[in-house]
């Protein structure tokens, strides 16, 4: 274990920075980010001076990610099928900042790491070692738990009531954690909501039941990536899909769980709807869950034969000339209190992996999105040992290589907005709202399914140009309905040679009730020093952000998803 008091750097940093050298980004920083963490010195631990962090500012951020690429020499296929790495960030009020981060100690990365080999398959192509062979029939995957973090309950005050933290990934079931010491307790099944096994079932029940009982790896009942908080009345909205045959095609039954602060149901519904659905994210208003399907055709032969994963482009299938259908599906005490059908509105071919909010208005359901034109640019078009492995042996040739089929093929994430008349069964589309690369969307999670005119997103420097995340852009929605456009504003950037991560809101603690009142927190790739930033921002503007070095912390890119508590954890 790597335990220490570090030197630390806590520096303001200006808010924005207006290169005249065309918004340029370093290529080869870039591909530093994506090393592997240090394993054997796991649990990382360093203590920094941070006297400039706001007074008010005292509680814990947690972040999750994938955190190894390599096992036994042989890299992964892309990088979101590595293992999931927790950070913590704890911020106690006494002008220190305390970094912790573990691995999640999933049965399947103790046996890879026991046995240095890969033993397991996963989503976007990474295979167990010796080939087609050794891989044909097992459709077993591994939860990576690599993808989001959970603390519930969410704001805990009581020092007697440890809320749960949570690892999540969308084609598993979550693993818990020890919010202190980012130990690993084991796959935490909800109150038997959930069963083990892949989100792939036979459409019997009862079958489904004994598969998963069986330990096959399959008719599994799991949790998506993404819950969201309900903040009418605080409890937690949150969703699952199992992919099964239908008129010899596949359905994917959605299910939602509305979950109190004990994670015990309060309502709990299923939806099947037709044809293969990769759900990642959803939204939820007052009376509709939100899901988005994209046009994707799911083929298994090569996944079941062991040659490719079920995220690879042979497997699965984006057809440009289709559409994309937004479900919007009664919640259940909404449909009690008034007479709600499904509403399936078709839009525009796109894909949909992160929702910014959806709220009503009358019969009207506005939905905001970050989406890109098709599925493509989530996985790559040959192995990531020949595009992609430059990253891992100190930036080779294959460094470039990926940078550029990736980045000038343009199809990076833009905001759109979708305006859905109930009524009409149909949707005006705003497209797009900014023409800026942006991705990870983030609220004050008070507005969530609510009205909203802010939101925070990771961007890219140029206003225009298909490049990494290296700002957090504040962005204004009200200016959509008169100019069809958001206002931007540039909050923080990170320079040509620094990459952001998803930005999260955290309202001040005496919020004077603005939307905006509060702070950005979030992770940051410093390319120049190869370490990480822990990075402060007021969400109102006008200020400069406050960085925190965390020395000898070298975190890779492509780092997910986080949460922050008011609780303190040290």
């Amino acid at each position: 274990m790597a335990s220490r008091s570090g030197r630390g750097i806590s520096r303001a940093r200006p808010r924005s920075r207006t290169n005249t050298r065309a918004f340029d980004w370093c290529r080869t920083s870039y591909g530093a980010g994506y090393a592997d963490v240090n394993e054997s010195a796991c649990p990382l631990e360093v203590t920094v001076n941070a006297p400039n962090l706001p007074e008010d500012l005292v509680g814990t951020y947690f972040r999750n990610g994938p955190g190894l690429f390599t096992r036994g020499g042989n890299t992964t296929n892309h990088p979101f099928d590595g293992d999931g790495f927790i950070t913590r960030i704890t911020l106690p009020g006494d002008g220190t900042l305390s970094f912790r981060g573990d691995f999640v100690k999933t049965d399947a990365y103790v046996e890879e790491k026991r046995a240095n080999r890969r033993l397991y398959r996963n989503s976007f192509g990474t295979q167990r070692d010796g080939g087609p062979l050794a891989n044909a029939f097992d459709v077993t995957q591994k939860n990576i738990a690599n993808t989001n973090v959970l603390v519930w309950p969410t704001q805990t005050q009581q020092d007697d009531e440890t809320p749960k933290l949570l690892a999540l990934w969308e084609a598993a079931q979550p693993h818990r954690l020890n919010p202190t010491t980012l130990e690993t307790e084991g796959v935490d099944y909800i109150n038997g909501l959930l069963r083990p096994g892949a989100p792939f079932g036979t459409g019997i029940p009862d079958l489904d039941r004994t598969l998963s009982e069986a330990g096959v790896g399959v008719g599994g009942k799991v949790l998506a990536a993404h819950p969201h908080v309900d903040p009418r009345d605080g409890r937690l909205v949150c969703c699952g899909t199992l992919v099964v045959p239908k008129n010899g095609s596949l359905a994917t039954e959605v299910t939602f769980y509305e979950l109190d602060k004990n994670l015990k149901p309060i309502e709990t519904s299923t939806e099947s709807l037709d044809s293969f659905i990769l759900l990642h994210d959803f939204a939820f208003t007052d009376e509709y869950y939100i899901v988005a399907q994209s046009p994707l055709e799911l083929k298994s032969f090569p996944f079941v034969l062991g040659f490719k994963g079920p995220g690879e482009p042979e497997c699965i299938n984006f057809k440009s000339t289709g559409l994309t259908t937004l479900h919007l599906i009664p919640r259940p005490q909404a449909a009690r209190r008034r007479s709600l059908q499904r509403t399936s509105v078709q839009v525009p071919s796109c894909f949909i992996f992160h929702f910014v909010n959806a709220h009503q208005k009358d019969d009207k359901v506005i939905i905001d999105v970050v989406q890109t034109k098709s599925f493509s640019a989530w996985h790559p078009d040959r192995s990531l040992e020949a595009s992609f492995g430059g990253f891992h042996r100190g930036l080779a040739s294959g460094t470039r290589e990926f940078l550029d089929s990736y980045f000038d093929v343009g199809d990076t994430g833009r905001l759109v907005r979708y305006d859905v008349d109930v009524a009409s069964n149909s949707a005006n589309v705003i497209s797009p709202l900014s023409d800026r690369t942006v991705e990870f969307p983030r609220l004050n999670d008070n507005q969530w399914s609510r009205s909203h005119r802010y939101a925070y997103v990771g961007a890219s420097r140029h206003p225009t140009r298909a490049q990494p995340l290296q700002c957090w852009t504040k962005v204004d929605y009200s200016t959509v309905t008169t100019e069809g456009r958001v206002g931007e504003q540039v909050l923080y950037d990170a320079g040509e040679k620094g990459f952001v991560g998803e930005p999260t809101f955290v309202p001040r603690a005496n919020t004077s009730g603005r939307e905006d009142d509060g702070y950005l927190i979030g992770m940051v790739f410093n390319g120049e020093t190869l370490e990480t930033d822990f990075v402060v921002v007021d969400a109102r503007g006008g200020r400069e952000a406050i960085v925190v070095n965390i020395p000898d912390i070298r975190l890779p890119l492509p780092a997910l998803h986080g949460t922050y508590t008011r609780r303190v954890f040290l």
